[in-house]
This record gives C-alpha cells, structure tokens and sequence, in this order.
C-alpha cells in the first residue's frame, strides 16, 4: 500500500478531430516509491460537441476534478479548452514535445498518466492565449 499524503484527481484529455477521451486519474507522492503516481479512475469518450462536452463535464464533476490538462492539438483542442475554461476548470493546455516518452510503446493511458504527473512537479509551461480570443470577451 502506498504511503501517501495527498491525492489530487485530474483529467487528462486526448483530443481527436471527432472526439476527446478523458482520463480520470488519481495523481500523489509515493513515499514508498519516491516518485509521483498516477492511477486511472475513469475513462470517458464523448464526441466533439458542444452538447457532448457538456456531457463530458458533468463526468468530470462526478469525480470533483478541478484541474485539466491537454496536448496542443492544432484547432481541435481550442474549442474543447474555451469550453472547459468557460465551465470554471482550470484548463492547461501544453505542448506535445513536453510530454514525450523516453523510449518504449506509445500508448494513450501512458501519455495521460505522464501528462498528470508531469504537471504536479511543476515542468510544464501551459500556452497562453491572448484574451481576445477567449469566449464571451
């Protein structure tokens, strides 16, 4: 049993030009293990609609996840990241050479775990978006 003192639950996103699958996880510091951890909770896919992201965020609620957190994926990933801004998360989006493995089988689950651990120490530098771009303004 991993001996750890906090627990923060965030949401991975993997943006398709159809679709965005969200991975729940369970982010902490392992003291046993002397690293951080990801643990997946939930996996969700919905289309990549207003409504259904929507949907997508009563699912994240369900889970109290607070923090978000997505690849730059050209212009699929900005109508996603205004809505979830506009929804009161706190939407990062980051960019893909950031979050590259060291070597071995790419898989999505892996990328979300590594995206989630990677943005609790602090080694990403989320992409700003001028405010005139951003919804209602």
């Amino acid at each position: 049993m991993a001996d750890v003192d906090k627990v923060t639950v965030v949401s991975s996103l993997d943006i398709h030009k159809k679709s965005v699958v969200s991975n729940v996880l369970n982010v902490f510091f392992d003291k046993n293990e002397n690293k951080f951890t990801a643990e997946n909770r939930a996996v969700r896919r919905v289309p990549r609609t207003l409504t259904d992201l929507g949907d997508l965020v009563v699912f994240l609620r369900e889970f109290n996840v607070h923090t978000v957190i997505m690849e730059s994926s050209g212009p699929y990933g900005l109508m996603v990241y205004y809505f979830l801004e506009s929804e009161g998360f706190d939407v990062w989006m980051v960019l893909a050479q950031d979050n590259k493995s060291r070597g071995g089988k790419k898989t999505d689950i892996e990328d979300a775990k590594r995206l989630a651990r990677t943005l609790l120490l602090a080694r990403l530098e989320p992409i700003s978006f001028p405010q005139i771009l951003r919804l209602g303004h």
